[in-house]
């Protein structure tokens, strides 16, 4: 049966469209390649970025990016800002059905450079551009609010490229995953967000952090727990040499800290614990009588206050304030050091004592509100005791 002559019309012009739609997608990844190029080097002011091909993923409402790297312009900076080797933008599905179009992203070996300089043009932190830029950026590569964030193998290093010997410490295999950023779960809790992330640092250190925040809020509050564990001091020799002129013959450091901010406000403290330290040898071939003489009143300080049974020297230092303006309660850390040597060693935990609850409450209260808390718990120990023995 021949087809008509409208038949044989709307045929061709179906086929025209299908023929349109599929150049449309194979040029489709081209289109956005040149699109995201252009953001990059045109979106922060002082970098310029670039990447080396994109996918896209219709079925899936996502597309990839291969070999993103952002680089300073101005300045002798050898290394990117950030280089990664696959970043993936598409829509969060488990939000669509609680009738919220969100999105999620995951970097694939990301590497952020900090780098450290005597001149400021030669130095790269982030921080030379404004933070909207860096916002209005994102928001061009993928419009859709983001509910998750992870990254997966990541690397963070601080370099110094000017001093001698050069530094460079290493965060690597940095795993972090960060939920519910835009509250599509209707959480209760005033901190909606959940961070989890763990990574090693120098090889041996590894890096523990916990904690939760409401990015929706301006400023942001959060209640955030860190653990750095095991780190080989000797490792750390470059970054001593360049900053404190002295390095380490032996030691680890265990370093545990806990904050929590709201209204711009914090408290928390930094508690690190250095074990089994020696830092002057006379071994070694002879060294600079200057640095002889630091090295040596170093290694006397840390001998005098250190915990003889545990060969730890330690304390806890308390930091509260605004944030653009913290304080250091410089007496309480020196009795701090010396409450480790010769009266009780500093457990290598967390203490687990810092809440939103603290922020902004004074030192003399904070004191007593924590002397209430455990003169409750000893009483519904004693309790728990009577009851048991009646």
């Amino acid at each position: 049966m021949k087809l008509s002559k409208w038949s044989k019309r709307t045929w061709i012009t179906l086929g025209v469209l299908v023929v349109l739609l599929v150049a449309l997608r194979i040029a489709l990844p081209s289109i956005v390649k040149h699109y995201l190029n252009g953001v990059l080097d045109d979106g922060i002011e002082g970098y310029t970025g670039h990447v080396a091909d994109v996918d896209i993923m219709l079925y899936r409402g996502a597309y990839g990016i291969d070999s993103l790297r952002l680089q300073k312009v101005e300045g002798d900076v050898p290394v990117p800002f950030i280089d990664l080797d696959r970043i993936d933008f598409a829509i969060e599905w488990p939000a669509l059905l609680d009738g919220a179009i969100r999105g999620k992203i995951l970097l694939d070996h990301p590497q952020v450079n900090f780098v450290d300089a005597p001149n400021e043009a030669d130095g790269q932190a982030g921080d030379e551009t404004s933070e909207a830029d860096w916002r209005q950026t994102i928001d061009e590569l993928f419009p859709l609010s983001i509910n998750r964030f992870e990254i997966r193998n990541g690397e963070i290093r601080f370099r110094n490229f000017t001093t001698k010997p050069a530094v460079d410490i290493a965060v690597n295999n940095l795993f972090l995953v960060a939920t519910n950023l835009t509250n599509t779960e209707d959480s209760t809790n005033q901190l909606v967000s959940d961070l989890h992330a763990k990574a090693q640092v120098l090889g041996d250190g590894d890096i523990t952090l916990e904690g939760g925040f409401s990015l929706l809020e301006d400023p942001m509050p959060f209640d955030i727990n860190l653990a750095l564990e095991n780190v080989n001091l000797p490792v750390l020799n470059d970054f001593f040499l360049a900053y404190a002129g002295f390095d380490m013959e032996k030691g680890t450091l265990d370093l545990y800290t806990e904050v929590a901010t709201e209204e711009n406000q914090f408290t928390g403290y930094v508690k690190p614990i250095l074990k089994d330290i020696q830092v002057l040898s006379l071994k070694n071939d002879p060294i600079k009588p200057r640095r002889l003489l630091w090295e040596s009143g170093v290694s006397l300080v840390s001998f005098i206050f250190k915990n003889i049974p545990k060969d730890q020297f330690a304390t806890e230092i308390p930091i509260s304030g605004e944030l653009n303006n913290p304080d250091v309660d410089v007496w309480k850390t020196i009795v701090n050091v010396l409450k480790n040597a010769f009266i009780e060693a500093y457990a290598p935990q967390l203490d687990n004592d810092v809440d939103l609850s603290d922020v902004g409450v004074s030192k003399k209260e904070l004191k007593e509100i924590k002397k209430e808390q455990k003169k409750e718990e000893r009483q519904k120990e004693d309790k728990k005791w009577y009851e048991f023995w009646k």
